[in-house]
């Protein structure tokens, strides 16, 4: 009978097996931003649900669209310094199982027992997210940053790093470990750990080793040997390294990390690289670098990928950033297209798709989401930030941005096998009322997070509206809790239910944001929040990765006609109340249009105006989750307004 690979790796542990694994050789951080629009005063968003210092004990917050608690919890830490975090795995022999991981804190005094008290937690459904089994310390010891992926058998495999350096001062201790568990249980076994230095004995700041792991199993052995990147930091003063590489045999320690690219050219620090894998065999990596160009540091996206298992590697491939782009030209200064740090990677088939960040001129408010598909399409700004909606759009002080947020962060990708693509990802800004653009944030003045998505039904030839599909501002009078949304990872594939698909995510939501907790310089950070993981469960329509009909007028209002004031709560799960303004007479509609152009609701229609204000309250709790338009018609003009509907 064939044996789990998890219990193969186990055998080899104990039966005392060689340390040493296959080791092949392969062939500054995001600059600092310009802050430069006018600071408004933001209203606060009252709220008494502060944490205390000291173990986590708080009820998990009431959100909306179905979002279930996984059960792990904590205090506030940063949970990734550039990839999308890799929180979820879905066991693609039985959809219904799930396995997430987590990087939670216990103690939260200062920024010293923010650090000490990390652990990695575990947690598995068999029924879809509806219950879960948790396992808050998988390792018994401090562990951060996690990774997580399946065997062919549907065991979790987690590689995370941590300390095993306790009376060790020659630098030789170990920062990355892997750890298993057998399918459908919640207890780990460490089955491998990797060296504190590389080949080339680099050992980073401060000797803290070779950190922020990512892997994956290699599709061409059934599993029993993984790529392994991993990086590190930066000393002081000195640049970042490269990015470093192996291949692990499961089951055995590694020996060393290589340099995986010229060393002089590039480097990446801090969990900035992503990989996945193909049916066919193939395993793609993306990847943040920093290129030295003649004294300038400029930041690039690059993609290599690998159809032998990582022993070879394809030249890699600068998709982004450093470039002039006359799309954008402003006041006709020619504009740089810079790399952001955060990505991720999935297949459509044999066909890599890379989604990351990236801005113009290095500012803010010119974050947006791009996508690109290897040998198809070339890049494409799926997601920019937006004034209408205030999605991704700062109107608080520099010093109230948090570190590792930019307006918009960390898009995560989900693709299924016929081309659909969809991209989730979070972004800072939520109005009080529509007529006000002026951003809710928290007592202490920080800006609340919620997650977007976007899609596309050809492979990324063509994309959708972005809609909401988690927020976090109470909009439905106290049924749910306000919180900031925030870390969005999804599962790879996107399953297709009938002629739906369902989109699979994690994310953190913590009742008041923030500094992370690990700044120790004394700035102010904010609360030291209390944090949760959540599943959320998305059924999409074909209608979540179109465009409104560019047909339907985009603007609010014309100058001495009509306006359409306000359409409040937006976004909405209920009751909506549009208020509007005529200036005249003649027959007005008032009309809800969904992504297909079709008239979902027409609570006006082809009625006599007059000059006036004027109030319709829409039941919108039939409607279906997605983006939608409010449309204002009279005498053959039309002023529209975007609507998302969450559930």
């Amino acid at each position: 009978m064939k044996q789990s690979l998890f219990l193969a790796a186990c055998t080899v542990l104990l039966a005392g097996a060689p340390v040493a694994a296959q080791q092949i050789a392969p062939a500054n951080d995001r600059l600092e931003r310009i802050q430069d629009w006018k600071i408004s005063d933001p209203t606060p968003l009252p709220n008494p649900n502060r944490p205390i210092q000291a173990a986590v004990q708080g009820a998990p917050l009431n959100l909306r669209g179905g979002a279930k608690a996984t059960g792990l919890q904590g205090y506030y830490d940063y949970q990734s310094n550039g990839m999308s975090p890799h929180w979820l795995a879905v066991d693609p022999k039985d959809p219904q199982k799930l396995h997430a991981v987590y990087m939670l804190a216990t103690d939260n005094f200062d920024s010293v027992a923010i650090s000490s008290s990390r652990r990695v937690g575990y947690t598995y459904s068999s029924d879809g997210g509806a219950t879960w089994s948790t396992n808050p310390d998988i390792g018994g010891m401090r562990l951060g940053f996690p990774y997580i992926e399946l065997s062919a058998d549907g065991e979790p495999f987690v590689i995370t790093h941590g300390d095993l350096t306790s009376g060790v001062s020659d630098g030789t201790g170990v920062r990355t470990l892997l750890y298993a568990a057998e399918a459908g249980k919640t207890a780990f076994n460490r089955i491998a750990k990797f060296p504190r230095r590389t080949i080339s004995n680099r050992d980073g700041d401060g000797g803290a080793g070779v950190i922020w792991p990512a892997f994956e199993f290699n599709p061409k052995d059934g599993g029993t040997t993984a790529v392994c990147i991993a990086s590190l930091s930066p000393r002081t003063g000195e640049q970042a390294a490269p990015l470093q590489f192996s291949i692990a045999s499961i089951g055995a320690d590694v020996d060393s990390w290589v340099d995986f690219n010229d060393s002089v050219l590039c480097a990446t620090s801090g969990g900035r690289y992503v990989l996945a894998s193909s049916a066919g065999g193939k395993i793609g990596m993306a990847y943040h670098l920093i290129v030295d160009n003649e004294g300038v540091n400029q930041g690039r996206i690059v993609f290599s990928e690998s159809t032998d298992g990582g022993n070879s590697w394809s030249d890699p491939v600068a998709i982004f950033g450093g470039g002039i782009n006359t799309q954008f030209n402003l006041e006709g200064d020619e504009d740089t297209l810079t790399a952001g740090n955060e990505m991720d990677i999935a297949y459509v088939g044999e066909t890599a798709h890379v989604v990351f960040t990236g801005s113009l001129n290095n500012l803010y408010r010119f974050e947006s989401v791009w996508h690109w598909a290897a040998g198809e399409n070339g890049v494409k700004q799926v997601a920019a930030p937006d004034f209408e909606n205030l999605r991704g759009v700062y109107t608080i002080p520099r010093i109230k941005a948090q570190p590792g947020f930019s307006g918009i962060s960390y898009p995560t990708i989900s693709t299924s096998e016929d081309g659909h693509v969809f991209i989730a990802f979070m972004a800072g800004g939520q109005v009080v009322d529509d007529s006000v653009r002026e951003n809710i944030v928290s007592a202490d003045g920080f800006l609340y997070y919620r997650v977007w998505g976007v899609g596309s039904p050809d492979g990324g030839a063509n994309w959708g509206d972005a809609f909401v599909l988690q927020d976090w501002a109470d909009i439905d009078g106290g049924n749910t809790d306000s919180a900031s949304i925030e870390y969005p990872s999804a599962g790879e594939a996107m399953r297709k239910v009938g002629d739906n698909y369902e989109h699979l995510m994690t994310f953190q939501a913590r009742r008041d944001p923030g500094m992370y907790a690990f700044i120790s310089d004394g700035s102010d950070r904010g609360p030291g929040s209390e944090c949760f993981q959540y599943f959320q469960r998305t059924m999409l329509t074909e209608a979540n990765f179109l465009k409104i009909p560019s047909a339907v007028d985009n603007h609010l209002a014309i100058a001495n006609r009509m306006a359409i004031n306000s359409a409040f709560p937006n976004p909405t799960s209920g009751l909506l109340t549009v208020n509007y303004t005529l200036v005249g007479g003649g027959e007005v509609s008032l009309k809800l249009y969904n992504s297909l152009g079709d008239v979902v609701m027409a609570p006006v229609n082809a009625e006599n105006g007059y000059n006036g204000q004027h109030s319709r309250t829409l039941d919108l709790s039939g409607v279906p989750a997605g983006p939608y338009r409010i449309v204002l018609s009279q005498n053959g003009q039309s002023v529209s307004t975007p609507l998302n509907v969450v559930r």
